[in-house]
């Protein structure tokens, strides 16, 4: 009688013990399991919010560019009209 209760009280302490650690490290990776997910859903809506941003910045910067080659153009077409005029001899 003396062994099993020398064996079994350690035993069952120890089981205690173990079935309290593992319910506390369960519990804690639900809750960093929950925090990743979060985090992967706020990391998703930032990446689409700088997409939708760069895609804008592009455009904008699509359409000066395109306005600018367009003035351009008219531009050496008034300077070459210019300079065809200088160079037309004079009566």
């Amino acid at each position: 009688m003396q062994v099993t209760t020398q064996l079994g009280f350690p035993a069952v302490v120890a089981g205690v013990l173990l079935w309290f650690v593992l319910t506390r490290v369960d519990g804690t990776l639900h809750v960093i399991q929950e925090q990743e997910e979060a985090r992967t859903r706020m990391v998703a809506a930032m990446q689409d919010s700088l997409v939708s941003a760069l895609d804008r910045q592009n455009k904008s910067f699509s359409d000066a560019i395109d306005k600018n080659i367009q003035y351009n153009k008219e531009a050496a077409t008034r300077l070459e009209q210019v300079f065809r005029a200088a160079a037309a001899p004079r009566p």
